[in-house]
């Protein structure tokens, strides 16, 4: 459905480096975050990263959060709950950027307050990078920086 991929976090940066097929990426502001990569993408390249909001994991207690992920903190800037759509806004930590993750259909998050702490990560392999131009009509021509 077209609504949802409105949805997906993008998140801007350039590519830092790679660990095989996933690529390191770092935003304007200096948060890193992993992302499989799509396509040829090379270290300083301007790239794009699409996570989807089911593939992040949200935890009060950053020890539960997958051993093999990034762990970030974020801070509930909102929550949207619409069933089996129900998901939280964050801001996170250092940098202020706006993730969305969707929240699990258990309801153990039903209790989650406005301004709360959270820890949040996301898989990698779940969350896919391209170079920034890629594929875009009028992707030649840069009108900004």
């Amino acid at each position: 459905m077209a609504s949802f991929v409105g949805a997906n976090n993008r998140i801007f940066g350039r590519l830092q480096g790679n660990d095989g097929d996933i690529a390191e990426i770092e935003t304007s502001d200096g948060w890193t975050v992993r992302a499989r990569k799509s396509g040829p993408i090379a270290a300083g390249d301007h790239v794009e990263a699409f996570v989807r909001p089911e593939a992040a994991t949200l935890e009060r207690d950053a020890s539960l959060l997958p051993q093999n992920q990034v762990r970030h903190l974020g801070v509930v800037q909102s929550l949207l709950f619409d069933g089996a759509n129900s998901a939280v806004l964050l801001r996170e930590d250092l940098t202020r950027f706006e993730f969305r993750v969707a929240l699990p259909q258990t309801g153990r998050f039903a209790d989650l307050k406005v301004g709360e702490r959270v820890h949040f990560s996301f898989d990698p392999q779940r969350a896919i990078c391209f170079a920034h131009d890629a594929g875009k009509p009028g992707s030649g021509t840069h009108s900004h920086g």
